[in-house]
């Protein structure tokens, strides 16, 4: 994409961008309902929202500013799934195609 984002990155970004969705609305939102077959997991897409927030410039936050950190076990980080997700300025900028991610926080995977 022309943004630095994967098409999944996009995707969530796009919903997060609506108004204060959690994780799991998102997850839904962004892949199951738009995604035949599906082909991504939880845990995949929560490592998705962190990378998008744990950056130089991050893209989401949760609701009051804190960054995004996955769970590391599937009853870790009790409420992941139901804390509200914001769009920050930088992520409003990478999705209507004024910035880009990597050029952002450069590329490191």
């Amino acid at each position: 994409m022309e943004n630095g984002l994967s098409r999944s990155e996009a995707q969530a970004l796009e919903k997060i961008s609506g108004s204060g969705m959690t994780p799991r609305g998102v997850y839904v939102a962004s892949h199951q309902e738009r995604e035949d077959p599906l082909f991504l997991g939880d845990s995949v897409f929560a490592w998705y929202l962190e990378i998008l927030s744990d950056a130089h410039e991050p893209l989401v936050l949760f609701e009051g500013g804190s960054r995004i950190k996955a769970p590391s076990t599937p009853d870790g980080e009790p409420g992941f799934w139901s804390r509200r997700i914001e769009i920050t300025e930088s992520g409003r900028a990478v999705l209507d195609g004024t910035e880009d991610h990597v050029a952002l926080n450069g590329l490191d995977r």
